[in-house]
């Protein structure tokens, strides 16, 4: 959240150069992708879900302090790559 609100996408997306705009979401759907590999072995379901909006494959496995090292760097999303809208992974808590 703090990478976010410090970057505002909501103000760079009224600007004419676009490029800081796709940047800064390129490098939040990488953390997003992220955190489904991080999840993979604890909620599984939850993590297809997050790959699929993202049109990646599910993990099958990952093996090793390397393979998950590998799984974490930034640049596996190609740019450009669709994304898929769909219901809200989380039911939202109303206070």
């Amino acid at each position: 959240n703090q990478y976010i609100e410090h970057q505002q996408p909501w103000v760079l997306a009224k600007k004419e150069d676009q490029s800081q705009l796709h940047q800064v979401l390129y490098h939040v759907l990488e953390l997003i992708r992220m955190v489904s590999v991080a999840i993979a072995p604890l909620m599984p379901t939850l993590s297809d879900q997050i790959r699929s909006k993202l049109s990646l494959d599910k993990i099958l496995c990952v093996k090793g302090a390397d393979a998950l090292s590998d799984a974490l760097q930034i640049g596996i999303l190609k740019a450009g790559a669709d994304t898929h809208k769909g219901e809200s992974l989380f039911q939202r808590i109303e206070s």
